[in-house]
């Protein structure tokens, strides 16, 4: 059980999330998983996310998300921001893959996602 706050801990290590109007960080994981006995690679990802985040997170919604460690939100709060020094940032639009799920004690949920 995670007895910090989940917005801080996710704030520490993850990346922004923009789901509609509704804005979060989230773990962002690319599991390593090989297909068809090596020869293609899973494209599937997954975020960890607050419970109380992303409400109304569905099979199907699309989110997008800032990969890597130097995406912000804007003074606004609702777009994107690279603060970084890469030529080429990376963000990805992601489409939900079935029903996000309660992890381990329910502070956290966890959806599958496919880049689009």
């Amino acid at each position: 059980m995670i007895i910090e706050d989940a917005d801080l801990f996710v704030r520490d290590f993850g990346s922004p999330v923009i789901f509609g109007i509704q804005t979060t960080w989230a773990i962002l994981d690319q599991p390593d998983v090989d297909v068809l006995g090596g020869r293609a690679q899973s494209t599937q990802y997954r975020i960890e996310y607050p419970r109380a985040a992303l409400i109304g997170l569905v099979n199907n919604s699309v989110v997008l998300i800032g990969i890597g460690p130097d995406w912000k939100f804007d003074s606004t709060g609702t777009r994107l921001e690279y603060v970084g020094s890469d030529l080429s940032p990376e963000s990805a639009r992601f489409r939900v893959l079935g029903t996000p799920n309660k992890m381990d004690d329910g502070a956290f949920m966890e959806a599958q996602l496919q880049r689009i």
